[in-house]
């Protein structure tokens, strides 16, 4: 039988959901002549010049942040980042080797936008407000020395490389005021910071009280098969997740968080949410 669709190759699949021909391949948008034939309908095709306009303007001067919704920017980021290392993978950058390349003019405007808005930061990195605890003095982020404690302006690339770390959930790249503090500090090139580690145990033991107290007053489906079959009592939220930003362990705990899953999965989810911050508020 040959392909319904007009591309003349030999049908191999049957009529299905929503379709009432034969095809050549599993999906019928995927024939090479419905290929051809939608590419067609397309050429030619713009978006007027109103239209264009008002696009434009709904997103000029806009962070992803601002249009998409924090969880969703990052999210488009990490996938924006991943196309990119791909495409670029193994090219040197364009500016290798190469001297002089701005004028003095150029390099003062780029110094002058990468001048950053301490509102920005409390808006953007509420989990870095919440564990480095900066203070304000002339529109200027100033943090504590993690050996002497004392109280410095840190530099952008001291900022971004420990807004990275927390991130990540790698606890490195700690604020010092100097490289003697850096040295002499017992936290420097450690990967877990002991005393985050020991406020993190706490937290997370105190989530475990409350969900099993919960297990006594609700009925999650498929507890009683809890440890048999492999089947793992899992948060949807995670603990790590909810200590990094300062989620009340009650609302951890609360029976709509909690759900069994296979053990292989639960050991692939890791510290990873499976539903969104703005769902786990909803269960308030």
């Amino acid at each position: 039988m040959i392909c319904e669709y007009g591309c003349g190759r030999e049908a191999k699949f049957p009529p299905h959901k929503g379709t009432s021909k034969w095809c050549c391949k599993s999906y019928w948008g995927a024939c090479p002549e419905m290929r051809r034939k939608n590419s067609k309908s397309h050429i030619g095709k713009k978006h007027s010049i109103e239209t264009r306009k008002k696009m434009n303007k709904s997103k000029k001067g806009k962070t992803y942040e601002e249009i998409y919704g924090i969880e969703k920017a990052e999210k488009l980021k990490k996938i924006r980042s991943k196309h990119f290392s791909k495409i670029n993978k193994g090219k040197d950058p364009w500016n290798k080797n190469k001297t002089n390349i701005y004028s003095k003019d150029t390099i003062q405007k780029i110094s002058l936008g990468n001048t950053y808005n301490v509102n920005d930061y409390k808006i953007k990195y509420p989990i870095f407000y919440n564990i480095e605890k900066p203070i304000i003095i002339n529109e200027k982020l100033f943090i504590k020395c993690k050996h002497c404690n004392k109280q410095f302006n840190p530099s952008r690339i001291q900022l971004t490389e420990r807004l990275r770390s927390i991130k990540n959930n790698t606890n490195k790249s700690f604020f010092y005021c100097s490289d003697e503090c850096k040295h002499l500090s017992e936290f420097f090139n450690r990967k877990v910071d002991p005393i985050t580690q020991e406020k993190f145990r706490r937290y997370s033991s105190i989530v475990w009280s409350f969900t099993n107290k919960t297990l006594k007053n609700y009925n999650i489906d498929n507890i009683e098969n809890r440890g048999r079959n492999k089947l793992h009592l899992d948060h949807k939220f995670s603990i790590l997740e909810g200590f990094n930003r300062n989620i009340e362990p009650e609302l951890l705990a609360n029976h709509k968080n909690l759900e069994m899953i296979p053990e292989a999965d639960n050991i692939r989810k890791g510290s990873k949410c499976s539903i969104s911050l703005s769902k786990l508020l909803s269960f308030k």
